[in-house]
Parts: C-alpha cells; structure tokens; sequence
C-alpha cells in the first residue's frame, strides 16, 4: 500500500473506530465539560516513516480522538487531518464529531469555526527543508494552539520554536516510534484542557464512573440549583430525578420529576418545587446503550418570599403602597384596617400593576 493510501485510511479510521480504541486501562482519559472544538492532525508524510511505524502513528491518533467520543455537547468537537511532505494533502476534512461514525474523505478542510476553540497537533520524525517559525507564528497569532510531537530524527529546538507556550504544555518528543504511545496520557490531557475541557481519569479497569460530589444549592421556594462532577466515558448526557419527601422521609413516587442535561453540562436548576418540602435528587450517567452510575442527596426548599411592600406616599385620607412582584404569584391581596379597631378591608388583583393607592385617592 501507497503511503499516501495509508494516511487516508488511518484518517477516515480515527473517529470509526476511536470508542473502540483499547490503550491501557490505568492512561486511559475522557475529556468533559468542552461544548465545542476544532482539533487538525497535521501528519508527516515522508517515506522516512514506513509502513511499520505508521501503525504507531495511527494507534496514537486513536488514542488523542478517543477521549472526546463523549465529550461534545452541542456543535461538537470536529477533526481533520493533512499530510505533508512535498506538497500539503488532506486527507479527510469532513468536520465530524467524535465518535460519530465512518468518516468521509474530501477534497479540502472546511474553515474553522469563529470562537471556538482551535488546536493543530504537528507529528513528524524528521526535520523541516523550509521556514517553517513564520507559518507557525501566523498560526500561533490567530490564536490556534500549536502541539508539536517529535520522533526519533525530528529536530527538538526546531519543534520548541513552533509549539506554544509555554513550551513543556505543547512540545514533546520520543527516541523512537515504538514508545510514542507512552506520550497519550499527557498530550491527550494537554490537548483536552487547551480546548477549554476537563481531563478526567477513567478507571483502572476501563469501567466508566458514574457522576460524583453532588451539591444542591441555593435553594428558594421554588428551585433549587444541582451541581456534579462528571461521569467518565462517552457520557451521552444526565437524568436529574428529583422526587419529593414525606414528614417521615418517605419519597412520594407519584410525584418524581425528571429533567435530561446534554454531556457537556454538569448543572442544572431544578424549578416549580413546592415551598418548605425535602426533596430527594438523583443525577444518573448516560451512555449510548446503557444507564451508567447514579449519585443522590437530599435538599430542602424554603418559604415562598413574600412581596417587599412599601408606602410611597401618604395623605390624610390615602396610602399609596407598591411591592415587589413575586415570582410564580397569580394574584396578590391586600388587606388593611385601623389599629384603634374597625372592619378590616380588602383588595385583590390578578395581577400587580404598579402602585396601589388605598383610600380617597384624587384621579389624575
């Protein structure tokens, strides 16, 4: 096979095969909390490498997209991939998420995306035949973070000046094809938090966990605000069940409630709760096929916050009172009498709609 025909299928095999990718259970990472990214594999495709050590290459590429299989809420975390030796080639620059599926070669990588994060990851074995601190400064200047990840014959002051900064985050280099592999925990780290995610360690057995250090929050009399540390694996999302308690701790099941929160997410405001009621909260872990780890606490809402009245203006024979609405209220009543006695008197409105003057007010 063609080395050109090699990349291709390394390329369009990436993103296929990433959630199958097996590396070692104890280096194996996801990547969370990161909505969107644009992430391309600039490969060296000079001969010099060889069909052997293209394999090396290949499972280290599978490796850098596995943890973002899960990691994409949203727009999503797209890759391409260019090879260059003589002339730049790209080898597949269909933007895809990961974990998406086969992945199409076309002709020419589509533009970045404005505001999202931008990240090119350089692979080569050998030394540059032209200028390249220029193109990389370009680069660098529009705000692309640069990885730089030399082999063997690869020039390390040369691949320092093009990686960024600061240098130990974005360059690293290997004595050799066999061992590049070793370099996944911390590049994929690197990469991940570069992209504006979270790192976030599987397992030693390669088993996704399960979401973590549930805290319920600021509660009112309505909502109350759920926060976790997320799952590991390709999270496709969370449920938060939320269910109310009797006197006794008993959950009324007739009323549990659900919400769905997208994988990128690890916090939601849970609303319309009923006043001065504990709830029991579960956030539970979603995966593609199957229901992951859950992690539950208990939180108890407050009284409804009543109106803030004040009086604005007084006569002898009128109050003019206002007050701050309430959220969720469908009417407000106002009820007043004299302190040395008499009948007391009321007022309701649907809704408020400014000051209310009560008494002989003057029309104006």
């Amino acid at each position: 096979m063609k080395l050109p025909l090699l990349v291709a299928a390394l390329c369009a095999g990436i993103l296929a095969r990433a959630p199958r990718a097996q590396a070692q259970a104890a280096e194996r990472v996801t990547c969370t909390r990161l909505y969107a990214a644009d992430i391309v594999f600039l490969l060296d495709g000079s001969s010099s490498i060889g069909r052997a050590n293209f394999r090396e290459v290949r499972a280290f590429l599978e490796g850098l997209a596995l943890p973002f299989a899960g990691a994409a809420a949203g727009p999503g975390v797209r890759f391409a991939a260019v090879q260059y030796s003589d002339d730049p080639r790209t080898e597949f620059g269909a933007w895809r998420r990961a974990g998406s599926g086969a992945l199409p070669l076309a002709p020419t990588v589509p533009s970045p995306r404005p505001s999202v994060p931008k990240v090119c990851i350089l692979i080569t074995d050998g030394r540059s035949q032209d200028l390249v601190d220029t193109a990389a400064q370009r680069l660098k200047g529009q705000g692309v973070k640069l990885f730089a990840v030399g082999i063997k014959n690869a020039d390390p002051e040369e691949l320092r000046r093009v990686a960024s900064q600061p240098t130990a985050d974005f360059f690293f280099y290997v004595n050799d094809f066999s061992i590049l592999r070793t370099l996944l925990p911390l590049v994929s780290r690197r990469v991940c938090t570069s992209a504006g995610g979270v790192p976030v360690a599987l397992p030693p057995d390669g088993s996704p966990s399960g979401p973590r250090d549930l805290v319920l929050s600021e509660p009112t009399g309505q909502s109350l605000r759920v926060q976790w540390t997320a799952a590991s694996g390709p999270v496709s999302g969370y449920q938060v069940q939320y269910t109310p308690l009797t006197g006794l701790g008993q959950p009324r099941l007739g009323e549990r409630r659900e919400v769905s929160v997208p994988a990128g997410e690890t916090g939601t405001r849970l609303q319309g709760l009923q006043p001065l009621t504990e709830y029991q909260v579960t956030v539970i872990a979603l995966y593609a096929n199957s229901v992951g780890e859950a992690v539950s606490g208990t939180a108890r809402t407050t009284a409804l916050e009543g109106p803030e009245l004040t009086v604005q203006n007084t006569t002898a024979h009128s109050l003019l009172l206002a007050w701050r609405g309430v959220p969720g209220a469908t009417g407000y009543r106002v009820t007043w009498r004299l302190l040395s006695g008499g009948p007391t008197q009321q007022q309701s409105w649907a809704r408020a709609r400014g000051p209310r003057c009560f008494g002989t007010c003057s029309r104006r």
